[in-house]
C-alpha cells in the first residue's frame, strides 16, 4: 500500500513538473440526491381507497453519487474533459397488505460516464471563481436486465474558492446525477 501511495505522489509531481502552464485539472466530489427525474420515484402515492389493499407499491430512495473528473484547459476560460460518477440507491418493493407478504429491498448501482465542457465566468486561478458546466453521456446499471440510458447534467452556477493549485467547490445542478455537489479540484 505504501508503494502505491508513493507511486501516485511521484506521478503527480512528474505531471506537475512537466506541465508548468497548469492545463490539467482533477476533481473529486460527492453529491445527491441521485436521479430525481426517474419515473420510479413515488414520494406521494395517490389515494386509492380499498384498492390499495390489493396492489403492491415500490419506492426508490434518492441515494447519493460520488465521482471524479478530469479537465483540460483549452483557453483561459474554457475547459473540456470527462467525469465519472458512481451512484448507489435502494429500491423497496412493498407487497399488497391483503396478502401479508414481507417487503424486499434491492441495491441499485449506477455507473455514469459523461464528457463535459466548463466555462469559467471570471479568473482561471483566483481565490474565488464562478463557473458553469454542461455534460452528457451514458448511465449503466449493474443490475441484470437494466438498459443503458442517456445521462445529462447542467450546472448553471458553481462556486470555487481556494488557492492557486487547490480549490474547494460547490455547485447546484439539474439532471441525472445530482442536485447539489461539493468537492475539491487540483491543478496539475
Amino acid at each position: 500500500m505504501k508503494k502505491l501511495i508513493f507511486a501516485v505522489i511521484a506521478l503527480c509531481v512528474c505531471i506537475s513538473a512537466a506541465s508548468q502552464d497548469k492545463k490539467h485539472q482533477i476533481e473529486l466530489n460527492i453529491g445527491g440526491p441521485f436521479n430525481i427525474f426517474a419515473a420510479e420515484y413515488d414520494a406521494l402515492p395517490s389515494y386509492k381507497g380499498l384498492q390499495r389493499l390489493y396492489e403492491p407499491t415500490s419506492y426508490t430512495s434518492p441515494g447519493f453519487a460520488i465521482g471524479a473528473a478530469y479537465s483540460y484547459r483549452l483557453a483561459k476560460k474554457i475547459l473540456v474533459g470527462a467525469e465519472f460518477c458512481y451512484a448507489s440507491r435502494t429500491k423497496a418493493v412493498i407487497p399488497a397488505p391483503a396478502y401479508g407478504a414481507k417487503a424486499s429491498t434491492t441495491a441499485i448501482h449506477n455507473f455514469i460516464i459523461m464528457p463535459r465542457v466548463r466555462f469559467q465566468w471570471f479568473g482561471n486561478r483566483q481565490d474565488l471563481g464562478l463557473y458553469s458546466n454542461v455534460s452528457a453521456g451514458i448511465c449503466a446499471t449493474a443490475s441484470a436486465g437494466e438498459p443503458v440510458s442517456f445521462a445529462w447534467q447542467v450546472v448553471p452556477v458553481g462556486v470555487m474558492a481556494g488557492g492557486k493549485h487547490f480549490r474547494a467547490f460547490a455547485e447546484a445542478g439539474i439532471g441525472t446525477c445530482y442536485i447539489f455537489r461539493t468537492g475539491f479540484q487540483i491543478d496539475l
